[in-house]
């Protein structure tokens, strides 16, 4: 099944703010990070492009940070819906709508 642009665009943000939450909650930096998947401190940089949804980490780069986080690969290769995205769809808010004045508008306007 292929997946949509739309469908990449949101696993990759929901993986960002993982990747993020993940790193807080382990009480690491990303130098630390960086450290602990055999990269150089200078690799930080890296760690954050992961963190932003810049960039992908690598299957391997995932499966090390899911070790090193303590969860599954599963759980980073595939996230769940974010904390941010519970509150939008409560809010009726589409956090993925390609119209960038939507956010502006309130919910009903965009039903």
């Amino acid at each position: 099944m292929a997946t949509t642009e739309r469908e990449f665009q949101i696993e990759r943000r929901r993986r960002a703010w993982w990747l993020f939450v993940l790193r807080r909650v382990r009480g690491m930096n990303q130098s630390g990070v960086a450290q602990a998947l055999g990269m150089s401190v200078n690799s930080a940089s890296t760690i954050g492009d992961w963190e932003r949804g810049v960039a992908d980490p690598s299957i391997r780069q995932l499966h090390d940070l899911a070790v090193l986080y303590g969860v599954t690969l599963a759980f980073i290769k595939s996230p769940p819906e974010t904390d941010e995205e519970r509150a939008a769809e409560q809010l009726g808010i589409d956090l993925y709508d390609d119209d960038p004045a939507a956010e502006s508008r309130p919910a009903e306007a965009m039903g």
